[in-house]
C-alpha cells in the first residue's frame, strides 16, 4: 500500500510534516491522510449538556477551519 498518514495538531513543527509528507506524497504518486483528534474543552461536570454542546460545536469549527 503506498499511503502516509500525517498526524497534526496544527503546530508549526506538525505543519512543517505535513508539507514534507504532501511533497513526497506528490512525487511518489502516494495517498496522504492527515488525522487531527479535537481537544475535547474540560466542563464543569455540573455544567448544563447546552454548555457542553456549545463548546464542542465551537472547538469543531476551529479544527474543521485549519483543516
Amino acid at each position: 500500500m503506498k499511503s502516509i498518514l500525517v498526524p497534526t495538531d496544527f503546530s508549526p513543527v506538525s505543519l512543517n510534516a505535513l508539507h514534507y509528507a504532501a511533497a513526497f506524497c506528490a512525487e511518489q504518486d502516494y495517498k496522504l491522510y492527515i488525522l487531527n483528534v479535537m481537544h475535547v474543552p474540560a466542563i464543569d461536570a455540573n455544567a448544563g449538556i447546552v454548555l457542553s454542546e456549545t463548546l464542542m460545536q465551537n472547538e469543531r469549527s476551529k479544527t474543521e477551519k485549519k483543516m
